[in-house]
């Protein structure tokens, strides 16, 4: 991946699309600061690309970093009452319970996690017939990517408004993944 990271040059913000805030303003190019780790992630198409590849698990990806990426998809913790788990960075969804596709394409546009007792899981093991996906929201942006490692197919669904929600996105990326 080359044209990724946490602050752009002037060159590549050339490149950059104008990000816009929920109310549809123009948003302003912030540098990442001291915490740019958590939430200023600037990536190209193509990076995205190669970053989705991994994420899928497909056979071109250097060994290293295909262990590292199913080391970053593996279920640590049970934290909400629909059956998500939590990986290093990455929420699971186990494909074992009724109506589960239902439940995720049709996610309200409000939809947010809700937390219950967390349960740390005893053995964790990477389970490739899930649904891995991975939200972010930076400087007017949005993007979700998912991927279901057992079948090789993944999707990134990126746009340049800034929601406080991510239920609508994730739904359409989910409901155009799943379908058969």
């Amino acid at each position: 991946m080359h044209a990724s990271g946490l602050d752009l040059n002037g060159a590549q913000l050339r490149y950059m699309a104008q990000g816009y805030t929920a109310q549809g303003r123009p948003a302003d190019y912030l540098p990442s600061g001291l915490l740019g780790g958590a939430w200023a992630m600037r990536a190209s198409i193509k990076d995205m690309g190669i970053y989705l590849k991994a994420a899928a698990g497909d056979a071109s990806t250097p060994a290293p970093l295909r262990r590292a990426m199913r080391l970053a998809q593996t279920p640590y913790y049970d934290l909400t009452s629909e059956g998500m788990q939590f990986g290093l960075g990455w929420v699971i969804t186990p494909f074992n319970r009724a109506n589960q596709f239902q439940r995720l394409i049709r996610r309200p546009e409000h939809y947010h996690f809700i937390p219950y007792r967390g349960r740390k899981i005893l053995h964790p093991r990477f389970n490739p017939y899930a649904l891995i996906g991975k939200t972010g929201a930076t400087d007017g942006f949005r993007a979700y990517m998912a991927v279901i490692p057992a079948r090789q197919v993944g999707i990134v669904v990126l746009t340049n408004r800034f929601t406080r929600c991510n239920g609508r996105l994730t739904s359409l990326a989910n409901e155009i993944l799943l379908r058969e």
